[in-house]
């Protein structure tokens, strides 16, 4: 017996707005509201942004940089970020290099910051052995 793969398509019945895959019940209203917040945090974070929305027990979102290699997400308490957490340096879910801070902005400073002292480390090692291996 084969399972029966569920759609991750959302259908509308009444004022739910759910797919079949989730099952939660999620709303259109949460749905309108995620699409809302997530073009509020892309104008907040400026031009080189897009908005991504998603259902998975519920409708979230985040910024995605234009090349897919910075994440924005929000994390909430009652629906209101009280923090943000950025994700640097892979195209899929996820990142190498991850903070958190309380605004989206702070939050990409600080995976920057990360991100540019391992690639310090990183050249550090590389010139060591380069010259290790000059004749």
């Amino acid at each position: 017996m084969s399972a029966r793969k569920l759609s991750w398509k959302p259908v509308s019945r009444g004022a739910v707005y759910c797919s079949p895959g989730c099952g939660r019940g999620c709303t259109y209203k949460e749905f309108i509201d995620a699409n809302a917040a997530a073009d509020e945090l892309v104008e907040l974070l400026g031009p080189g942004w897009k908005p991504r929305v998603w259902e998975n027990m519920g409708w979230y979102y985040c910024a995605v940089s234009l090349d897919g290699h910075m994440k924005v997400h929000p994390g909430c308490n009652e629906s209101r970020p009280t923090y943000y957490t950025a994700f640097f340096g892979d195209i899929a879910a996820g990142g190498r290099w991850v903070e958190n801070a309380k605004t989206p902005k702070a939050a990409i400073r600080k995976v920057l910051y990360l991100a540019r002292s391992d690639r310090d480390e990183i050249q550090g090692c590389i010139d060591s052995y380069e010259k290790a291996v000059q004749p």
